[in-house]
């Protein structure tokens, strides 16, 4: 995350929506997806992923402040689409983003219940226009299905992904959470060709587990 997407998070944004929720910037959220990044960039150099061309779903994505360095560090990634049940983050989300929103909307955040989306092929959902201002129905087949919000939900949004879809899912053991290792991630989630498995330790306050797979 650069300092000028950094800035206007911590300013710009809150100044200009003030409902905006600064806990999605914190320390913690930073570091899971920076470890997420960096695991997946030795994935792909390991030969052990193809993303190649693959359009990539960021499910409860919030203001989507780490989509531009997903692009950046695979710029042959394809669409890539944030979905967040929040409106008030999807202005914030194409904003922060806006340098691929102007390229064929390499990049676009849309306002919608994950558990409503069908990632068993083709997904269909509603976007903004190029001009932001009227809805448009666009069908993606997603090749990267990316929850880094999973203890927040059920496991629904997971039905029916297939064996071909790599799936990258966080959680952690904080409270009362039946994630205790990053196998019950696994187990969770159904993923079973496990490419990356491991655990972060969160400034001691919790750990937050990882998995990166197919089914």
């Amino acid at each position: 995350m650069n300092l000028t997407r950094l800035g206007y998070l911590i300013g710009g944004a809150y100044s200009e929506f003030p409902d905006f929720n600064l806990n999605s910037i914190n320390t913690h959220h930073i570091l899971s997806k920076a470890w997420l990044l960096r695991e997946l960039s030795k994935l792909k150099k390991g030969g052990k992923i193809d993303i190649e061309d693959k359009s990539a779903a960021i499910l409860a994505s919030g203001c989507a402040a780490w989509a531009d360095d997903l692009i950046q560090l695979f710029p042959t990634i394809g669409k890539v689409r944030s979905f967040d049940i929040d409106p008030g983050h999807e202005q914030i989300a194409n904003r922060l983003n806006a340098s691929w929103w102007k390229v064929d909307r390499k990049f676009a955040a849309c306002t919608a219940d994950i558990n409503s989306l069908d990632f068993s092929g083709p997904t269909t959902f509603s976007i903004k226009d190029v001009d932001y201002r009227d809805y448009e129905e666009q069908t993606i087949d997603f090749g990267v299905i990316i929850n880094t919000s999973s203890e927040h939900m059920a496991s629904d949004w997971a039905n029916g992904i297939p064996s071909n879809k790599l799936i990258i899912v966080q959680s952690n053991d904080y409270a009362k959470s039946p994630i205790k290792k990053s196998q019950d991630l696994a187990d969770m989630f159904s993923i079973t060709n496990v490419k990356y498995k491991g655990g972060l330790n969160m400034l001691g306050d919790f750990t937050r587990y990882m998995v990166i797979g197919y089914r």
